[in-house]
């Protein structure tokens, strides 16, 4: 629900990841015919996209040239990068909004909750909520506007490599589906990991926040080896986590 005030700015997003992923299709494959003058070689149509490039060139009353081309791609490779730069500004407008909105809202609702609801809270927990929870989420809309740009850009050269080889493109689509549904397991197991491993901070903080409180007292009954103790088993746990969200992450 943190992310519905911002529906239309990440479709706005997928907007501009599909304007950049044409820009950039058109402009490889612009490249064909570009290179095939440079070779010596009379370009040859390869697919409606190469015809349109020549509906277009005679609409302006023009022959595909070497320069013609140049100007044409070295244009539409600048209007790329003009809306990809667009694209990442509003990709972290996003998520910097959604980040100081999130930590304002849940630092001023425990600033004015009932005193029995925060007795029954763990002393640092706020904390990690605050400075590790809210930051995980604002990484995800950054993974979320990545993934955006990703699928836009695999949507137009797909339908451009359709244009050209339609079996090849077939076949290629559904050796990648197969392979990403072979790998869900593997993803639900990095998502069960990724949620151990909060967790667990979020214990191994309030562990050290009440030991450092009450370290006088530890003192006193002489029991600082026990705390200790402890502290390693914590340690450990939170050592196998992070091995194994690594492991996960890495594949």
């Amino acid at each position: 629900t943190g992310y519905r005030p911002h529906r239309k700015q990440l479709g706005l997003l997928i907007l501009l990841g599909l304007l950049g992923g044409i820009l950039e299709g058109i402009g490889i494959n612009a490249l064909i015919p570009f290179l095939g003058i440079v070779l010596g070689e009379v370009p040859t149509s390869t697919g409606w996209l190469m015809g349109w490039f020549q509906q277009l060139f005679l609409f302006f009353q023009s022959t595909i040239s070497l320069r013609s081309l140049f100007f044409f791609i070295g244009t539409l490779f600048i209007l790329k990068a003009a809306v990809l730069l667009l694209f990442h500004y509003l990709s972290a407008t996003i998520a910097s909004t959604y980040e100081h909105h999130q930590r304002d809202a849940l630092f001023t609702g425990m600033m004015r909750a009932d005193w029995r609801f925060l007795a029954d809270q763990k002393s640092g927990h706020l904390e990690k909520v605050i400075t590790l929870d809210i930051g995980n989420a604002t990484q995800v809309l950054h993974h979320i506007s990545a993934f955006i740009l990703t699928i836009t850009n695999l949507l137009i050269y797909a339908l451009i490599a359709f244009s050209i080889s339609p079996q090849i493109t077939a076949i290629s689509l559904g050796a990648g589906a197969l392979f990403f549904f072979g790998f869900r397991p593997l993803f639900r197991s990095t998502a069960r990991t990724a949620r151990t491993f909060a967790i667990d901070t979020k214990e191994v903080t309030h562990f050290i926040n009440q030991s450092l409180l009450g370290i006088k007292s530890l003192k006193t009954r002489a029991v600082p080896e026990t705390v200790i103790a402890q502290s390693h088993a914590w340690f450990d746990r939170l050592k196998l986590a992070r091995i194994r969200l690594y492991v996960y992450t890495g594949l």
